[in-house]
């Protein structure tokens, strides 16, 4: 007699039909899914082969260089391969494969060739069927030219001038060139009025951009003139400014100082001059000497002694001195009881310091009349008569 399933076996039966069906239905969803994404799959590599095709038609026109010898990539459009004849749209008349559709052709420096797409298909309302990403870094495409030796073009220099300043000058200067080319910025901070900056394109060729920079930060040049010798007169310096780069300040054309007092210096200047960025140069210095006091008399004295040789005993001493422009001209005339007036000669002591004269006589008294000047024509005078000697053996 036979029996049916017990509960137990039932249930059991149904929990091993429930794990081979959750086993299954992946592998199944799966393979239905391939299915469906088959069309698109095939219209995918349609697209890349139609690529391939369209770089090859183009050859060398494919890049605006006119040259097989570059690297980097290309984006060919879906538009590209639907004009050029090779590819038909896609098949089925409810989805549209056109969406963010393209087609990268890559060449590296030894020409090794790649090709990757990306492919987006939605349906009559715009529902996303089918997404194919084959262009890791969706980044706009570059081309280098592998055979340019032309450097690229200077462009806009942006922060020059013409203005003078003192102050550092920041200049970018652009660039052009079918290789690439990036802007480069410098900092001029010295005296410059037209600067350099180089720049370089994607193939390493350089152009040096002349640039107007005007910066000024060297001091005006200064002559200076009035100084000189001893003089009893005022001085007057003069300073005159010239300068190369922004030009003299009109206030400091020329500057000038003047003296009007006794000064023995090597070291005054008559100012200062500026240019006009504001750059300061104190004038080179001048000597200035004024010397209005004449010379001075020291003590004068009798003595014994025979200075010139002549055996004579009694002399008198006229010292006098001038530290001043120094002792020039000098002139004595001397008497004594018997021989009446001596014109003793006139002398120079060409700036000499301090010197003296000595008259002797065999009589009991001398007179004389002097003049002594400085180098300037201050002069001293003195007369003296009656003068007694000292007692001499």
């Amino acid at each position: 007699m036979n029996k049916g399933f017990t509960l137990i076996e039932l249930l059991a039966t149904i929990v091993i039909m429930a794990l081979i069906l959750l086993l299954v239905m992946p592998a199944i969803t799966a393979l239905q899914e391939n299915n469906e994404n088959k069309p698109y799959e095939y219209y995918g590599d349609s697209i890349e082969e139609a690529a391939k095709i369209y770089v090859n038609k183009e050859g060398e026109d494919i890049t605006d260089i006119g040259s097989s010898k570059w690297q980097g990539c290309i984006d060919i459009t879906y538009e590209d391969l639907i004009n050029s004849g090779l590819l038909k749209p896609f098949d089925d008349e409810n989805y549209d494969c056109s969406v963010d559709t393209k087609v990268r052709y890559t060449k590296d420096e030894k020409g090794r060739e790649s090709y990757d797409y990306n492919m987006t298909c939605v349906d009559k309302s715009g529902n996303k069927v089918y997404e194919h990403i084959g262009i890791e870094n969706d980044d706009e495409c570059t081309v280098v030219d592998l055979s340019d030796t032309t450097p690229p073009e200077c462009g806009e220099a942006i922060g020059a001038s013409t203005e003078w300043t003192k102050e550092n000058r920041e200049i970018t200067m652009t660039c052009t060139d079918r290789n690439g080319c990036e802007s480069v910025t410098k900092v001029f901070d010295k005296t410059t009025k037209v600067g350099y900056i180089t720049v370089v394109d994607g193939k390493g060729n350089k152009r040096n951009c002349p640039v107007n920079v005007y910066v000024d930060k060297t001091g005006p040049k200064c002559k200076s003139s009035g100084g000189g010798g001893w003089t009893k007169d005022a001085v007057t310096l003069t300073g005159t400014c010239s300068d190369d780069e922004s030009g003299c300040a009109d206030d400091t054309l020329t500057v000038t100082k003047t003296y009007d007092a006794e000064i023995n210096s090597t070291t005054e200047t008559p100012g200062v001059v500026r240019d006009k960025v504001g750059n300061e140069t104190t004038c080179p210095n001048q000597s200035v000497k004024i010397d209005r006091t004449p010379p001075a008399y020291g003590t004068i004295y009798s003595t014994c002694g025979d200075p010139y040789g002549i055996g004579l005993k009694a002399y008198v001493v006229i010292p006098y001195s001038d530290y001043g422009s120094g002792l020039g001209l000098r002139q004595i005339t001397s008497w004594d009881q018997v021989t009446g007036p001596i014109n003793q000669g006139d002398h120079n002591f060409n700036g000499a310091p301090e010197s003296a004269d000595n008259l002797a006589s065999h009589y009991s008294w001398v007179g004389f009349d002097q003049t002594i000047c400085d180098m300037v024509n201050n002069c001293s005078h003195i007369r003296y008569e009656r003068f007694n000697h000292v007692s001499c053996p």
